[in-house]
């Protein structure tokens, strides 16, 4: 099966750029936001190139990660999805989806989110991650009578069954404030749960509670944790 990896975070915090190191060669981002990245990429991705296509539409990630697990995009070894709450925003708000009736619509919506998943950790190749960038949506924690973060989502369904709940490794965006006036701040991901959040990592994946943005480093962590002869960049 395919490793999944939820990043979560506001707009700002660093998840976009935490591509900027990406091998085009053996990469696919799909930018569902549909705005530049926060780099100069137009050089080294591109629709033409096949690593790098803009939609919100799950139909068409579907058929991108069909393509990664067919032979013409065996090279593929790192897909980006950016953002899951465009995808929920453009679907939900869309003029099909609001003239339906009953609430069998968000059924369908929540099965689709589901059958995504549910093909990235059965079908895809076991050498294939994929990243899902995502915002976070505050909600009333009864339990704990505070409120928490999680993955941003909509309709009951996808709110009993987060989908965040599939996978071993959340990480959550986070922006330290310069210790000096007048410098910038910097902008790491957190690996653990910070009582208020649903970040997740396997004790010993990462060496420590605050990492650096870099999907490259983040992924070469979590192949040598599970795999025997880790694959990255087409080299074991």
């Amino acid at each position: 099966m395919a490793e999944i990896v939820f990043i979560v975070g506001r707009s700002g915090t660093g998840k976009s750029y935490s591509l900027k190191e990406l091998d085009p060669t053996t990469s696919l981002i799909i930018n569902a936001d549909q705005k530049h990245l926060p780099f100069q990429y137009k050089t080294d991705w591109s629709a033409e190139k096949k690593n790098y296509t803009r939609t919100s539409d799950i139909a068409e990630w579907m058929k991108l990660l069909h393509y990664a697990n067919s032979k013409d995009g065996e090279h593929i070894q790192t897909v980006v999805i950016d953002t899951l709450t465009r995808e929920i925003t453009d679907y939900t708000l869309s003029s099909g989806f609001r003239k339906k009736d009953g609430w069998g619509k968000w059924d369908d919506f929540a099965g689709q989110i589901y059958d995504l998943l549910q093909y990235i950790y059965n079908d895809l190749r076991d050498d294939c991650m994929v990243f899902i960038m995502s915002h976070p949506d505050l909600y009333d924690d009864e339990l704990l009578g505070t409120q928490r973060e999680r993955v941003a989502v909509r309709g009951g369904l996808l709110k009993s069954y987060p989908p965040e709940s599939f996978s071993s490794i959340v990480l959550y965006a986070h922006v330290k404030p310069p210790k000096i006036a007048g410098k910038a701040p910097t902008y790491h991901f957190s690996t653990v749960n910070s009582g208020y959040n649903s970040a997740k990592t396997p004790p010993g994946m990462f060496p420590d509670t605050f990492i650096d943005n870099n999907i490259v480093d983040i992924e070469a962590s979590v192949r040598n944790y599970y795999l025997e002869k880790p694959i990255l960049n087409g080299k074991q």
